[in-house]
Parts: C-alpha cells; sequence; structure tokens
C-alpha cells in the first residue's frame, strides 16, 4: 500500500482575543521521549507503542508540531511580534513545549488521539 502523510490542521483562533504588546519566541518543541520522527505511534490497551508501517507526519513531528503552533499565534495578532525560534531577535517571552507523548491509542473498541504537551513561558 503507498504510504499516507499526516500533518495537523491549524484551528482558526477567536477574534475577541486581547492583544498584548509584547514579542513572543516560540521555540522549537522538545520531546520527553524517542518521538520526534515521522513515525505516528499507536498502542492497544496500554501495551508499547509501535509505528504504522504506511502511514507518517509529512515531516518530523517537532516541525509539524511548531509550525501549527507558530501559525496559531501569528494568526491570532495578539502579539506585536512572533518570532521564529532561529531568530538572532530578543523578545519578551519565549513559548517552550515539552511533549510526553502524541499518538493513536485504540481500547474496548474504541479510537482516540492522545496528546500531553507542557507548556512554560
Amino acid at each position: 500500500a503507498p504510504m499516507q502523510e499526516y500533518t495537523l490542521t491549524t484551528p482558526t483562533p477567536p477574534h475577541n482575543i486581547s492583544k498584548i504588546h509584547k514579542s513572543i519566541t516560540i521555540a522549537m518543541p522538545r520531546f520527553l521521549r524517542n518521538q520526534n520522527s515521522r513515525h505516528i505511534y499507536y498502542s492497544y490497551n496500554q501495551t508499547k507503542p509501535n509505528s504504522y508501517l504506511n502511514a507518517q507526519y509529512s515531516d518530523m513531528l517537532s516541525k509539524v508540531l511548531y509550525r501549527s503552533v507558530y501559525e496559531y499565534i501569528d494568526s491570532a495578532m495578539v502579539f506585536d511580534n512572533v518570532l521564529d525560534y532561529g531568530s538572532d531577535l530578543g523578545s519578551d517571552l519565549r513559548l517552550q513545549l515539552l511533549v510526553y507523548d502524541i499518538s493513536h491509542h485504540i481500547q474496548n473498541n474504541q479510537s482516540y488521539a492522545y496528546m500531553s504537551i507542557k507548556a512554560t513561558m
């Protein structure tokens, strides 16, 4: 079967967010477990995670997640400036994501996505 590639869809932010007159740098997400790859992981009933053979992310998971968060914050127009993680410019704030787990769980004939992410500023 051909390889299927997946990415995250960036939701549209609400229009009634108060403006914060500061700049923010979005850092590249860090991973607690070794999940920063193109593999999509799944598990049955809390078993050891496996990766799908014919499905993967469109890029490294850190980049997919980074782009989604950056696009969301930038399109919300809350901050005066949203800076890339590689920017040499200083910013008032820095958003750091620590990813504990992103996987697909199948349990008792139910399927769901599981995301555990800590955000600090």
